[in-house]
């Protein structure tokens, strides 16, 4: 069976995915879409659920078999086939391992795969150096317009219209999106305020370009647990996050550490062991400029594993400054969660667990 695979996040399906859909659909008899960023939290930039995006490539499958004549393809249910595709931001490696093991426990090791690539596109490039052993399809690049930029205006007009970029999506995705509740996340809309709140803000710093936040965040294990607060207010609101914040004038990254980590976790833990250098087992800088939205932010993350209490519970915790909840979560059950930001990642990075 000839077969194509197709990798995409999709934070929006526009026309552009469709014209490669009808080639594939043409030219190959199973297609695979691989949907990365499967478990990454509703956002901004991927404000739309993996479940509602795999809906919306189904129903523009069935459309363009019927419009082709083709009424019985996919009736077994085997020749379109979604595989989700987890994020490892600082594990390209993990990353590319674990999606073509996805792919091969379900249509097998030797089945011949052509991963379909767009010319000139920067992450489709990166997809094919991941895939060597797959043959390559090239097609011309089909989008005039990134899902981002589309986004933006959506949110502008308070998740009621596109504008003028209506065109560049299905009717049906454009109907949902801007009449159906469930299409229309609050929070994604929260943060985009945000962010654009903080552009107008800082509009005239005189070397925008240079500016920086510096945060620090703390990485804190016990037994297989990590701590984790959930957070009050945008960006990424309701989301769970590593305990952190902001460095301030006067401060080193250590002290923003221990100081927001005490704040908002209220961690009964005397402060003299966790903030001992000694104890510190893993310290990196995390400054990717896509790690986060608006003006960069790098943050110096601390790992630190300390031991259970004498009776061997967790030692206590309590929600402190602007968070909602704080919990200790089995480091197993990360994968399952929504996570602000790369956070996920760090963990990923100092313990290794997904």
């Amino acid at each position: 069976m000839k077969t194509a695979a197709f990798i995409g996040v999709f934070p929006i399906l526009q026309n552009g995915h469709c014209s490669i859909f009808s080639y594939m659909l043409d030219a190959y008899d199973r297609v695979v879409i691989m949907m990365g960023s499967a478990n990454e939290r509703l956002s901004m930039t991927n404000p739309f659920t993996y479940e509602q995006k795999k809906a919306w490539i189904e129903f523009t499958f069935e459309r363009l078999a019927a419009a082709k004549n083709k009424p019985n393809w996919n009736q077994s249910g085997d020749q379109l086939i979604f595989i989700p595709i987890n994020d490892f931001v600082y594990n390209n490696t993990k990353w590319e391992s674990r999606a073509y093991a996805a792919v091969a426990d379900v249509i097998g090791e030797d089945a011949q795969v052509d991963l379909i690539g767009i010319q000139e596109d920067e992450a489709s490039q990166f997809y094919l150096r991941g895939f060597p052993q797959w043959k390559q399809d090239l097609r011309e690049r089909f989008v005039d317009v990134d899902s981002e930029t589309v986004l933006n205006e959506w949110f502008r007009n308070d998740m009621q219209s596109l504008g003028k970029f209506e065109g560049d999506v299905p009717k049906y995705v454009f109907e949902q999106i801007t009449s159906n509740p469930a299409f229309q996340p609050s929070a994604a809309l929260e943060e985009f305020t945000f962010y654009e709140k903080e552009a107008q803000a800082c509009a005239d710093f005189p070397h925008i370009d240079y500016l920086k936040f510096n945060c620090a965040d703390s990485v804190i294990v016990c037994k297989s647990h990590v701590l984790l607060t959930q957070r009050g207010e945008a960006p990424g609101k309701g989301c769970w996050a590593l305990p952190g914040g902001y460095v301030k004038q006067g401060e080193t990254c250590h002290d923003a550490a221990m100081r927001s980590l005490f704040a908002k976790t209220n961690l009964k833990v005397p402060f003299k062991i966790i903030s001992d250098p000694r104890n510190i087992t893993g310290e990196k800088r995390f400054d990717d400029p896509n790690r986060s939205k608006g003006i960069p932010r790098v943050t110096e993350a601390f790992y630190i594993e300390i031991d259970a209490n004498k009776d061997g519970s967790l030692p206590k915790i309590t929600a402190g400054e602007r968070v909602e909840k704080v919990e200790w979560v089995p480091l197993y059950k990360l994968n399952k969660m929504s996570m602000f930001e790369d956070h996920l990642g760090i963990i990923d990075y100092f313990t290794g667990a997904l």
